[in-house]
C-alpha cells in the first residue's frame, strides 16, 4: 500500500515537471488576469460610483470569471491532454510497471491544481485591480477588503464546482479524440451555441423572461458555470450575486466523478499494449 502511494506521488511529481513549462501555465494564467483586467477596465472609467463600489467591483469579478470559466476549462483539459495524445504518450505510460490509475488520476489532479492557482490568482489579480481603481478613484475605500470580497469569492467556489460535470466530459473528449482541435472545437461550441440559440429564441419572442433563460441553461453542463450571469433582472438588487441551486450543483459532481468512472475503464480497454 504504501509503496502504491509512493509510486503514485513519482508520477504525480513527474507530470508537474512535465506541464509546468507547458502551456497549461500560460493557460492558467491569462484566465484570470483576462477576467480581472477586464472589471478593473471597467471600473476604472466609471462615473457613476454604486454605493459599495468595492463589491459591485466583486461582483463584477464574479460574473466575468463565471462565463470565461467554461473556456479556461475546455481549453486546460485539452491541453492537458493533447500533450500525451500527440506521441501515444498513454500507450507508452501504459507499459510501464505502474497502476493505470495513477496515471489517469494524476492528470485529473494537475487539472485540478491548475484550477485552484487560477483561483488564487483571479483574487490577486482583483486586489491590484482595485488598487489601480482606487488610485484612479478614491471612492472605492478599500477598508476591510478581504470580508467585502469573500462573498463573491465564496460563491465562485460554487460555481467551480457546478462545473464538475463538463470538466468530466471534456476530459473524455479530450482522451478519445486524439487530436487538439476537435475536442477544444466541441467543447468551446457546447459553451457558445446554447446562448446563440436562445438568443435567437428570445428575439423570436419564444422566450421572453432572462429568468428562464437562465433556468433554461442549468441543464448543459457547459453552460450552468454561467447560467445565472444572464438573469440581468436579479442584479438590479444591489447585494445580488446570483444562484446555481444546490440540487444541480450536487448532480454536476456526482455525475463527474461517474464519468470518470467511464472514461477510464474506456481508456485503460483502448489501450491495451
Amino acid at each position: 500500500m504504501c509503496n502504491t502511494i509512493s509510486v503514485f506521488f513519482r508520477v504525480l511529481h513527474t507530470d508537474y515537471i512535465k506541464y509546468r513549462k507547458s502551456l497549461v501555465v500560460w493557460i492558467t494564467v491569462a484566465y484570470p488576469l483576462f477576467a480581472s483586467a477586464m472589471v478593473s477596465i471597467i471600473y476604472f472609467g466609471m462615473k457613476n460610483i454604486p454605493d459599495n463600489p468595492v463589491f459591485d467591483f466583486s461582483r463584477g469579478i464574479l460574473l466575468v470569471a463565471s462565463f470565461f470559466l467554461p473556456f479556461y476549462l475546455v481549453l486546460l483539459v485539452t491541453q492537458v491532454n493533447y500533450v500525451e495524445n500527440r506521441n501515444q504518450g498513454w500507450k507508452l505510460l501504459y507499459a510501464q510497471p505502474v497502476h493505470k490509475a495513477s496515471y489517469f488520476i494524476s492528470k485529473i489532479l494537475i487539472i485540478l491544481f491548475s484550477v485552484m492557482i487560477a483561483y488564487l490568482l483571479l483574487y490577486l489579480f482583483s486586489l491590484v485591480g482595485l488598487k489601480i481603481v482606487h488610485w484612479r478613484n478614491d471612492a472605492f475605500i478599500l477598508d476591510n477588503l478581504h470580508i467585502t470580497l469573500s462573498p463573491a469569492f465564496i460563491k465562485l467556489l460554487k460555481v467551480y464546482a457546478s462545473a464538475s460535470l463538463m470538466l468530466a466530459i471534456q476530459y473524455y473528449l479530450s482522451l478519445r479524440l486524439k487530436n487538439f482541435i476537435l475536442p477544444l472545437g466541441i467543447g468551446i461550441a457546447a459553451t457558445i451555441l446554447p446562448i446563440a440559440i436562445f438568443i435567437t429564441l428570445g428575439i423570436a419572442g419564444i422566450i421572453q423572461s432572462q429568468a428562464a433563460l437562465s433556468t433554461i441553461l442549468r441543464y448543459d453542463p457547459y453552460t450552468l458555470p454561467y447560467s445565472f450571469v444572464f438573469d440581468f433582472a436579479a442584479f438590479t438588487n444591489a447585494n445580488h450575486l446570483g444562484n446555481i441551486p444546490s440540487v444541480f450543483i450536487y448532480s454536476s459532481v456526482g455525475l463527474g466523478l461517474l464519468v470518470y468512472i467511464l472514461a477510464y475503464t474506456d481508456q485503460v480497454r483502448r489501450n491495451v499494449i
